[in-house]
């Protein structure tokens, strides 16, 4: 996980010092594309896509204890987080390598993915769903 936030830190200030006027950081990001650099929660290393349907997904220390049991391969290692924040300044940023911050319509979006199957087209089911309390109120902060 270090070794990925170095090399990306180190990819990102050498590009910085070597910019000409024509060059922004939509080059940088544009270079980071395909590269195995995202440290994830579940220890394996993602690759930076622009083209990504499931973009990966920055947590906050209170959300990643929450969620990361349920969507690990989908989160950023809670270590590298503030690197890719201060990397990752914008959406604009983020939408080009592949990232997110946790949102609503990621809740939307990760549902499919963590719930049964069986479930799927269904009008009711009886559970007693952790995952979807969790969310509720991430999403519905208490006042």
């Amino acid at each position: 996980m270090d070794l990925c936030v170095s090399i990306l830190e180190f990819c990102a200030k050498h590009e910085k010092e070597n910019e000409d006027d024509d060059n922004d950081d939509d080059d940088v990001m544009d270079d980071l594309n395909g590269l195995y650099l995202v440290p994830l929660c579940d220890g394996s290393i993602g690759s930076f896509s622009r083209v990504s349907s499931r973009p990966f997904i920055l947590l906050n220390e209170t959300q990643s204890p929450l969620l990361t049991p349920w969507i690990a391969s989908q989160c950023v290692d809670s270590k590298a987080l503030k690197p890719f924040l201060k990397l990752f300044d914008s959406d604009a940023k983020r939408r080009k390598v592949g990232l997110c911050k946790f949102s609503p319509v990621v809740v939307a979006r990760e549902l499919g993915h963590v719930l049964p199957r069986s479930w799927r087209n269904k009008m009711y089911v009886v559970c007693m769903c952790v995952f979807v309390c969790v969310i509720f109120f991430l999403t519905h902060p208490l006042p």
